[in-house]
């Protein structure tokens, strides 16, 4: 059998005690190296998405700037239009018997009453109503 001295027992439980330290750390180690490569992994597809995003929403931004435009540039032309529209029906105003009837709508008169001061005929009542009542609200 092999005669064991206390100092050479304590050296092998030493040499032993560090090998399993060893063991112990390249375990935790490689554990560490793939935690870190998931979440470079992670990171990566995160910086994916994130650039996935801004290009939609530059595109969403430059639709919103056009969107804008269009509605500016339909908003000038109903102003223009209506501006237009007023100019004529102030023109004919003078000419058309139905100057009266259009100005009183427009400060809110139903139909009864332009039928009632004016005498149209509920028809023409009826029409200038629905062409002209709306037009107070749109200036």
């Amino acid at each position: 059998m092999l005669d064991v001295t206390p100092s050479t027992a304590i050296a092998i439980a030493t040499v032993l005690a560090v090998a399993a330290g060893l063991l112990l750390q390249r375990w935790q180690l490689a554990r560490l190296h793939a935690r870190v490569a998931l979440q470079e992994a992670r990171s990566l597809a995160a910086e994916q998405s994130a650039a996935a995003l801004a290009g939609q929403l530059g595109a969403l931004l430059g639709a919103l700037a056009e969107a804008k435009a269009a509605s500016a540039r339909a908003q000038a032309l109903q102003s223009e239009l209506c501006d237009r529209v007023e100019v004529l029906e102030t023109r004919a105003g003078g000419d058309q018997p139905y100057g009266d009837a259009i100005r009183l709508v427009r400060q809110g008169a139903r139909e009864a009453r332009l039928i009632e001061e004016l005498g149209l005929s509920p028809i023409e009542a009826g029409l200038i109503v629905r062409l002209h009542g709306g037009r107070a609200a749109a200036h």
